[in-house]
């Protein structure tokens, strides 16, 4: 059945959403490098402007990570019927939280305890930390939940990463896939400090996702 999924998982996105981004939309991939030898980690995407962002990124990583790597997605869009969910699954390898449950204070919520049961079981994640798609383009302020769930597992690697300009090749409420030049950028490994708190380790995973922002501007 895991190979059954993976075949699933490599045809929609290395035969074909890789060639449909990069040839048609017009997508730039960086940093494949430096991932293909960590065996778990979990990939904070800032500047979430489309749903063209989990399969750009999704798209962009080695093949042999595809049924490991879990992209986290609002149960109440991805999954909001049953056969919604089950394709969501099988297609994407999703895994639905509620979105209220990604930033309570206190004991840990539902949503912080499925990213940790997933890590526990040696799946790696793709977050969004803003919650929801931006109209602006703009980084936004980040929930904690994955900050939580990092410092409850903090052998584990954050990579930060930067998806520039996708909001105009699928914009939130738009159905229409138009081609533009837009870049998935996946930083290096990072992990967070647990002798500081929740807000300021979330303060240096935004700055290192800014690092990469103007990074791409400079080089323009």
């Amino acid at each position: 059945m895991k190979l059954f999924h993976w075949l699933i998982l490599f045809i929609c996105y290395k035969i074909v959403l890789y060639p449909f981004l990069k040839l048609i939309i017009g997508c730039e991939f960086n940093s494949k490098q430096r991932i293909k030898a960590l065996k778990q980690f979990v990939i904070i995407a800032g500047n979430h402007s489309s749903h063209a962002d989990t399969g750009a990124i999704m798209a962009n990583l080695p093949a042999k990570f595809l049924t490991n790597v879990m992209p986290v997605a609002a149960k109440d869009y991805f999954g909001s019927t049953t056969v919604k969910a089950f394709l969501s699954k099988l297609f994407i390898n999703v895994l639905l939280i509620e979105r209220h449950h990604l930033g309570a204070e206190g004991n840990k919520n539902i949503g912080i305890q499925l990213m940790i049961n997933a890590l526990d079981e040696g799946k790696s994640l793709v977050i969004f930390p803003e919650g929801t798609r931006s109209n602006s383009g703009d980084i936004r302020e980040f929930k904690s939940g994955i900050v939580r769930v990092l410092l409850e597992r903090s052998h584990i690697p954050y990579l930060p990463t930067y998806v520039s300009s996708s909001a105009k090749v699928l914009p939130k409420g738009d159905p229409l896939v138009l081609p533009h030049n837009f870049s998935v950028t996946i930083g290096g490994e990072r992990y967070v400090d647990k002798n500081i708190s929740v807000d300021e380790n979330m303060s240096c995973i935004k700055s290192e996702i800014e690092k990469i922002r103007d990074s791409l501007s400079s080089a323009y």
